[in-house]
């Protein structure tokens, strides 16, 4: 039932923590939940469909708290781009602008060499640029291990 889906879920993002790099994975459900944008730093992550799911679900990277710095951020303007940049390239890539995400990625990845999601992301951007986009395709990034 739906208890049971929500712990399958969860199972899979604590696996998913150590396939995107990160620490912390909440899926949009818990990311607009009452006062957890107003008290958290968010990274949308990435849009998918985890195994044993056919329902998209957006990805967040928890960062920290709000009013605290992550160490890996020398000021809050690297943060706000860290956040808010990864969210543009998401709306480029969604939107099938793959040459700007490309560029937006290639630049972004430049302030942030360590960050694998954006990495994974090129990868895909890349890809797509260099094969052309089959018809079926989708924003929604297919997970199948888990």
């Amino acid at each position: 039932g739906l208890v049971g889906d929500s712990v399958n879920l969860a199972s899979r993002l604590e696996g998913l923590c150590k396939y995107y790099g990160v620490s912390v994975i909440i899926e949009q459900e818990a990311a607009f939940a009452p006062a957890v944008q107003s008290r958290f730093h968010l990274r949308l992550l990435d849009l998918v469909t985890v195994k044993g799911r056919t329902q998209a679900t957006e990805l967040y990277q928890l960062l920290a708290e709000k009013g605290d710095l992550p160490d890996e951020f020398d000021a809050e303007e690297d943060l706000q781009y860290f956040i808010g940049g990864f969210a543009e390239i998401h709306r480029l890539y969604r939107s099938k602008s793959f040459s700007a995400c490309a560029e937006a990625l290639k630049q972004y990845r430049q302030q942030f060499p360590q960050d694998t999601p954006s990495k994974m992301l090129l990868r895909r951007v890349e890809t797509l640029l260099n094969e052309g986009l089959p018809a079926d395709w989708d924003a929604v990034h297919k997970l199948t291990e888990k």
